[in-house]
């Protein structure tokens, strides 16, 4: 009888010692599992002394520098995001100034088919017109007419001054 009372005692004492070590070690993997799964405000229950009761301690120190870590992050791109909306908004004003500034300059580019005799100029449909037609019909360009010394010297040769007294002729 007494053996069978020594075998119920150490049976429950088995049965406390396996409760108390055990349910730290659950609590303690069910808090760290939860953390894993993304509730960043899951932690280990406190257990007094031990090595689960320091792995618990340890298990919260890590959570809280995750969770602080995460906050800094968060914070950083927020700021980054804020930044770079504001420099993308910026880009988007100065795109559409440009292209607003761009928009009436008319360039002209390509080949154009002069004639070498009267210098006309061949347009798109096939017809030929005078240069200065063309160009202001293709640029912003306006023309005034005037005459330069050496056609006037050739056209009016008695109402022509004299070349060596023309300011800005050049040869050529």
């Amino acid at each position: 009888m007494f053996a069978a009372l020594a075998l119920l005692v150490c049976l429950a004492a088995s049965l406390v010692m396996s409760h108390r070590l055990s349910r730290p070690i659950a609590r303690l993997t069910e808090a760290v599992e939860q953390f894993g799964a993304g509730d960043s405000d899951a932690r280990a229950a406190r257990v007094d002394g031990g090595e689960v009761g320091l792995l618990a301690a340890r298990s919260n120190e890590m959570a809280d520098a995750i969770s602080s870590n995460t906050e800094v992050l968060e914070r950083r791109v927020r700021e980054r995001t804020h930044e770079l909306t504001r420099a993308s908004e910026e880009s988007a004003r100065t795109i559409d100034e440009l292209q607003k500034a761009l928009a009436p300059v008319r360039t002209l580019g390509g080949l154009l088919p002069i004639c070498s005799s009267c210098t006309r100029i061949r347009n798109d449909e096939g017809y030929w017109t005078r240069i200065e037609a063309y160009i202001r019909d293709h640029s912003e360009a306006e023309f005034t007419h005037g005459i330069c010394p050496e056609c006037a010297k050739q056209l009016y040769p008695e109402a022509a001054p004299r070349a060596d007294r023309t300011p800005g002729m050049k040869d050529g």
